[in-house]
């Protein structure tokens, strides 16, 4: 008979497993374009958001319609997931930040960024979802424009006009 603690403790060490393959299904279902598992990935209620302010959608629908939507923008994509940091705030909620970086093609150009996403997880009947996602930048450039970015405080520079990234300068205010 195992004690509470090791019950407890077990399913941790699981549940640590479970979100670290949430996020990588995520990542592989955006590559793949399977728009029906993004969504599914979500709770009912789940948000999605960029940490500009510039993106904010409530619900499976806003969502998976966000994500069909971006499709002819964003003709390939390559996610992947460096680092994954975890809290737990009850037994069936967490948050987490998740490092890593993106390829794509975006409207015809090659482009590349490092990210992280904020999350909150809820586990609704033994499953984990994402409650929420907060997508920021570190910067988001096209890939022949990565050195010359990287320099800048403006790294946010895939339209005409170059903006400041979410972090860290953003963070040190």
């Amino acid at each position: 008979m195992t004690s509470p603690i090791t019950e407890d403790r077990l399913d941790r060490v699981e549940a640590r497993l479970d979100l670290r393959e949430l996020v990588s299904v995520y990542c592989m279902a955006c590559d793949d374009r399977d728009i029906a598992r993004v969504r599914s990935l979500f709770t009912p209620d789940g948000v999605f958001r960029n940490g500009d302010g510039s993106v904010f959608h409530h619900g499976q629908d806003a969502i998976e319609a966000m994500f069909l939507a971006s499709q002819d923008m964003m003709k390939l994509t390559y996610h992947w997931i460096h680092d994954h940091i975890l809290d737990f705030e009850s037994r069936d909620r967490a948050s987490g930040i998740a490092l890593g970086h993106v390829e794509a093609n975006r409207n015809g150009t090659s482009v590349i960024g490092g990210l992280r996403y904020h999350d909150r997880y809820r586990r609704i009947d033994g499953t984990w979802l994402f409650a929420e996602r907060r997508l920021e930048f570190l910067y988001f450039c096209p890939t022949t424009r990565y050195a010359e970015v990287l320099t800048s405080p403006l790294r946010m520079a895939l339209g005409e006009t170059p903006a400041p990234a979410d972090y860290p300068e953003k963070h040190w205010r």
